[in-house]
């Protein structure tokens, strides 16, 4: 498996990964957009999107970054279930920190059911922030994670 940037172009395959990952906690589309394939597209042209690729052709998982200036937020990290290892999701996580080598400070936001797939974050070093129960049983979560001050 490999970690790559995403293209315009992926953004059909990504859109299927998206799809893939809702179907597996419906309750998301509740608290989450689903993205279209064209709003997508355009996405891929303003932030940083990785793709976690099995051989040449299958996307098995995708993260998106934005810089904010003092702040990258990670706003998705979607691995359906046939896909989800906890190693995958860090290796996704680590990378896109890695495309920030001027930035210290990362925020990822998260809504599971099941409390296990927040394991991830706290496996890739990122600390609790904040949490909110919702009435359908999401949790939601805002999670932190400081890294050397790259200008020090």
């Amino acid at each position: 498996m490999k970690i790559e940037q995403a293209v315009a172009d992926d953004a059909e395959e990504i859109y299927a990964v998206q799809l893939r990952h809702f179907a597996g906690e419906p309750e998301l589309s509740a608290i989450q957009k689903m993205e279209n394939a064209w709003s997508l597209k355009q996405s891929l042209k303003t932030r940083i999107w990785l793709k976690a690729v099995w051989g040449n052709a299958t996307i098995a998982g995708v993260t998106r970054g934005q810089d904010r200036g003092q702040i990258v937020y990670v706003d998705v990290l979607w691995v359906p279930d046939s896909a989800r290892r906890s190693s995958l999701c860090v290796r996704l996580l680590r990378e896109l920190e890695g495309r920030f080598p001027d930035r210290a400070t990362f925020h990822a936001r998260a809504a599971h059911r099941d409390a296990k797939r927040f394991d991830v974050y706290k496996k890739a070093g990122y600390l609790p922030l904040y949490e909110e129960r919702k009435e359908n049983g999401l949790l939601l979560r805002l999670y932190e994670k400081r890294l050397p001050d790259p200008q020090t």
